[in-house]
């Protein structure tokens, strides 16, 4: 898990020096754990410039990390212990938000504008017949079919399969399976400072099949076209193996950070559309993915176990714990629905 380790390894090097930088490793007691724990709740801990302090889980994930490392130690008997183990983390905040997700009706209005924005542009910009477009300058990538288009599989893999951005841009299409309306995550992309790689999924419970309907598979079909319709056109400027779902202008796989701006572009493109009332309210694109696992678990027609699955949680305690309010809410649903009929009962019996 390089990244997971890069990122929270960055945090660590950072907020840790204060706290433990003067000590020795077989200083280092369970105290001046407790002590670093404590500071990254603090208003200035974080280092990305948001406000307040870090979120329980993140402190959670940075307590194994650590814990990691000085385990190891204990390993090479550089120390006789580990000193997390006697730590305890910070108590979670009972006011934390929830994950924030789009309701089910903004999530029909997005997915809507989504689709009638590509088709706007592709009747714009392409007129389609027999012969192959030829493209002599890359600017003109930006109005062929096949970069309208990924924005509008990205946006409905995300919402219809909650994949996460890395797995999503670390998609090939060997992977997807059209006959059985699957896609199999078994990497993902990442980034460490300017390097980008494809990697193993962030858990062994991340690698999974999920399967979607078909809409959304007759999509990533349309867009399978659309680019080798592109590479047919650019020549030899492609440069990419040809099996990346997800595409730069020259066939080389997407950038990690495009599919959160193009997801951003297209919020903002339908905000002025409509009505302030109506406007959506701006997400990361990973909000997409707490989406997905919102309407499906207050739906009350999934159990939290398949939810769980689906995400590729390791624990399906966290997917209960993360979407508790919608599962409150599906079963406020139940219970109306039961209490209707046994109204609708109550009255005929009393006729």
């Amino acid at each position: 898990e390089r990244t997971t380790l890069w990122r929270y390894r960055y945090v660590l090097d950072n907020n840790i020096l204060p706290v433990m930088g003067h000590l020795k490793l077989s200083k280092i007691r369970p105290y001046d754990v407790q002590k670093f724990f404590v500071s990254l709740t603090k208003d200035d801990a974080r280092q990305d410039g948001v406000s307040g302090g870090y979120s329980h889980e993140s402190i959670r994930k940075m307590k194994t990390v650590l814990s990691s490392i000085l385990s190891t130690a204990v390993k090479w008997e550089i120390i006789e212990s580990n000193p997390c183990f006697k730590a305890d983390l910070p108590k979670q905040d009972e006011t934390e938000e929830q994950p924030k997700a789009y309701s089910l009706d903004q999530t029909r209005r997005l997915l809507q504008f989504a689709e009638n924005d590509y088709r706007a542009k592709q009747d714009k910009h392409i007129t389609r017949n027999d012969k192959v477009i030829c493209i002599t300058d890359f600017a003109n990538f930006i109005n062929m079919d096949v970069s309208a288009l990924q924005t509008l599989v990205l946006i409905h893999i995300a919402i219809f399969g909650g994949l996460r951005r890395g797995e999503m841009v670390g998609l090939d299409w060997c992977n997807v399976d059209f006959d059985k309306n699957i896609i199999r995550v078994r990497q993902s992309a990442a980034r460490t400072g300017k390097e980008e790689f494809v990697k193993t999924p962030k858990s062994k419970c991340s690698i999974r099949d999920v399967a979607f309907p078909q809409p959304v598979m007759d999509l990533l079909q349309e867009l399978k076209q659309e680019q080798e319709r592109y590479k047919n056109a650019i020549g030899d400027k492609w440069i990419g193996s040809g099996d990346c779902v997800f595409i730069q202008m020259n066939g080389a796989r997407m950038n990690i950070s495009s599919p959160y701006d193009r997801f951003q572009r297209l919020v903002h493109r339908y905000n002025k559309t409509v009505s302030e009332e109506l406007q959506l309210p701006i997400l990361s694109l990973h909000c997409l993915r707490h989406t997905n696992a919102s309407l499906l678990v207050s739906s009350n027609r999934v159990d939290i176990v398949s939810v769980s699955k689906k995400l590729g949680h390791a624990d399906a305690n966290v997917t209960a714990r993360y979407y508790l309010h919608s599962y409150e809410e599906g079963e406020q649903e139940t219970a109306d629905i039961l209490g209707d009929l046994l109204l609708e009962s109550r009255g005929k019996v009393a006729k």
